[in-house]
């Protein structure tokens, strides 16, 4: 079998699980029948081990064929003859019952053409809504997060109108003046003691920090908002979000729960 070339140690060892130790033995096998049996073998034994396609095995037949008619003169037809009846892999390992696979058809081209076309045509919100990525160590606090997140990017906006509008129209604070600037301070508070403590599970950073990051060209960001806004409103929506350094995609619910 040293002579066989493509051959590895992996493949090596699920011919030695079949029994197939010399040329000879392999010589007298089809690809179909040898890839099937192959097949077989990984499954009852649980190797796991990476199956050869065709067009290997026919190139590994052919050489042991001609090993096999260099070293003796066996006849054509007992060369390209089927492994007989006796000799098949249940007898070989001791009559255990083995699971029936059914053979793996190679699709045509139109088949993988149309999977394409079908996965294509999904709409961007059938995409996102399902949650992907690793599960979050903390995503009550991430959700909550993303939520005053949000509330502090609104309340800064609405500061400066506010500001302005006090400075040039009306110089006097009023009630409604003190309640705003109270709301805005509560928010700016809880944004440093949640938002600003919400970290990524794998790198660690902190997710709705203003800080820039360049690492990950996926992250989640809309033109004129920046970074923090557009991945807080993604965790809103749709659960999962992918972290603005490291690019991990994160969610924050199991898959498999009610939408």
């Amino acid at each position: 079998m040293n002579r066989i070339v493509h051959l590895t140690a992996e493949h090596r060892e699920l011919l030695d699980i079949l029994g197939v130790k010399s040329p000879a033995t392999l010589a007298r096998y089809n690809a179909e029948q040898l890839l099937n049996d192959l097949r077989l073998a990984n499954t009852h034994f649980e190797r796991n081990l990476p199956l050869p396609d065709e067009r290997l095995v026919e190139e590994w037949i052919a050489q042991a064929q001609t090993i096999v008619r260099e070293e003796t003169a066996v006849p054509q037809e007992q060369e390209t003859g089927a492994v007989k009846e006796t000799d098949n892999l249940p007898n070989r390992l001791g009559g255990k019952a083995l699971p029936v696979l059914t053979h793996h058809k190679r699709t045509p081209a139109a088949s993988h053409r149309k999977a394409r076309e079908e996965t294509a045509d999904r709409s961007v919100s059938e995409r996102y809504m399902h949650p992907r990525g690793i599960r979050h160590t903390t995503p009550i606090r991430t959700w909550l997060g993303a939520v005053i997140a949000i509330l502090f990017w609104l309340c800064g906006l609405s500061l400066i109108f506010l500001l302005p509008y006090i400075l040039l129209f009306n110089h006097t604070l009023l009630r409604w003046h003190i309640i705003a600037f109270a709301f805005i301070g509560l928010i700016l508070f809880l944004y440093l003691i949640v938002s600003f403590r919400c970290r990524c599970s794998v790198c660690k950073i902190r997710i709705f920090s203003w800080q820039r990051y360049v690492r990950n060209r996926k992250m989640h960001t809309i033109w004129g908002l920046g970074r923090v806004v557009p991945t807080a409103l993604h965790i809103l929506l749709f659960k999962w979000f992918r972290c603005p350094s490291c690019g991990t995609a994160q969610r924050l619910r199991n898959p498999h729960s009610s939408r």
